[in-house]
């Protein structure tokens, strides 16, 4: 199956993209599989791609000082999960993601994410909204 062409109709939701701008997301995205408990990403590494689960469910959460765990976020299905401010600063993360189902989730480097917004602008704002509805 094309797990990398299922983001586009997420996109499409928000703004029209033309036949060109479609082929260039996809090349720059990659598929990742993540078995059940497996971690995608770990706590102290920096976040070098951001993620859109295409299927299953993944959990990110913090370890404090005292062992206790929070979860932060969740991310199923036609979601976007990552730490934001480790992604765009290349700082060690304080979190954890860790898959809670067999997951496919696809990736975007910091490096490819950046060229999206300079071969196709209007994902920055795209992007901006995101970011900024995760805060909320």
């Amino acid at each position: 199956m094309d797990y990398i062409r299922q983001i586009l109709p997420y996109f499409e939701k928000k703004i029209q993209l033309t036949d060109c701008e479609r082929a260039y997301i996809m090349s720059r995205l990659t598929v990742k599989k993540v078995k059940k408990s497996e971690y995608l990403h770990r706590e102290g590494d920096i976040t070098d791609s951001y993620n859109f689960v295409i299927q299953g469910g993944l959990r990110m959460y913090h370890i404090t000082d005292e062992f206790k765990e929070y979860t932060l976020h969740f991310g199923f299905e036609n979601t976007f999960i990552g730490d934001l401010n480790s992604f765009a600063k290349s700082k060690p993360s304080s979190f954890n993601i860790q898959a809670i189902e067999n997951t496919i989730a696809l990736q975007i480097s910091r490096a490819d994410h950046k060229s999206l917004f300079e071969k196709i602008p209007k994902l920055y704002d795209f992007f901006i909204t995101l970011y900024e509805d995760s805060l909320i």
